[in-house]
C-alpha cells in the first residue's frame, strides 16, 4: 500500500518533471525570459521526452505582449520557425510553463526524445525578431 500511495502521489510530478531551476536567457527592463529542462511524460500520447520550458516576466506595472521567432538547430539543421509566437505578460506578473499549456509550443521547446525514436535532438537556439506591445 505505502508504494501504491508513494506512486500515485509521485505520478503527476513524473508525468512532467517540473524543474524549477530556471535560467534566464533575455533579460532589459521591461521584461525577462526563463529556461529550463523537463523530462516530458504521456503514456497516453506515447510520449518521454526532454524539453526546455519558458517562464516569462513582465517588470513593469503594465501588461505587456512580446511577440518572437526561433531558429532552431537539430543536427546541423538550422531553421527558422516561422510561427509568430505571442504571449501576454500581466503587469508586475510572470505566465509559464504548466500541465495546461503542455501543448502550447509558446511555453515549451522539443529537446530530444528519450525513447530513440525521433533522431534529431536540439543542438541550439535563439529567440529571433523579438517584438514588444505595451498594452
Amino acid at each position: 500500500m505505502k508504494t501504491l500511495f508513494s506512486s500515485l502521489f509521485l505520478f503527476p510530478f513524473c508525468m512532467v518533471g517540473f524543474s524549477q531551476d530556471w535560467g534566464e536567457i533575455e533579460s532589459n527592463d521591461l521584461f525577462s525570459i526563463y529556461i529550463a529542462e523537463v523530462e516530458h511524460k504521456s503514456p497516453s500520447d506515447g510520449i518521454h521526452h526532454q524539453r526546455f520550458i519558458f517562464k516569462y516576466e513582465n517588470h513593469t506595472a503594465e501588461p505587456i505582449e512580446l511577440h518572437f521567432n526561433r531558429e532552431v538547430q537539430y543536427g546541423d539543421v538550422v531553421t527558422t520557425q516561422e510561427q509568430d509566437f505571442q504571449v501576454t505578460i500581466p503587469g508586475n506578473g510572470s505566465t509559464e510553463y504548466d500541465a495546461a499549456k503542455q501543448y502550447d509550443k509558446v511555453y515549451y521547446l522539443f529537446k530530444k526524445d528519450n525513447e530513440g525514436l525521433i533522431k534529431r535532438s536540439l543542438n541550439d537556439f535563439k529567440i529571433t525578431n523579438l517584438r514588444i506591445n505595451q498594452k
